[in-house]
């Protein structure tokens, strides 16, 4: 692929990336609404940060951290989709932890509603 070919297909993307983005920050301020109004400390809004900054995933048989808040950031829809299908709640042992099965559910959800169900389902099915 030339040159010319990949900036004529980076700029034919941009206004894909741009509705990503928003459709990733708006959801991300949302979602932190939602546990604003649903009672959320300070000690489990840290501990939520903490969470998404260094979730592990294995890859290939190697544990890896990645940073979540940095897929919603960067409009990564297909990529955060996948990697909170992996994600495992709190086992509420602690006082702090905040992340249960529903609020999961909640943002897969609202990404599975802007991504459509065949897209939801082929990312699903991704090992």
């Amino acid at each position: 692929m030339t040159e010319e070919q990949i900036q004529a297909l980076m700029q034919a993307s941009d206004s894909d990336q741009e509705a990503a983005l928003k459709f990733t920050q708006k959801l991300l301020r949302d979602w932190m609404r939602r546990n604003t109004i649903e009672g959320m400390t300070i000690q489990q809004s840290l501990w939520v940060f903490a969470r998404f900054e260094e979730f592990k995933i294995t890859i290939d048989g190697m544990e890896k951290k990645i940073d979540l808040f940095k897929m919603f950031q960067a409009g990564a829809i297909p990529t955060l989709y996948y990697n909170l299908l992996r994600i495992v709640p709190d086992d509420f042992t602690k006082p702090y932890h905040w992340i249960t099965q529903q609020r999961i559910n909640w943002i897969l959800e609202q990404i599975e509603n802007h991504i459509g169900t065949q897209m939801s389902q082929y990312i699903r099915g991704l090992q």
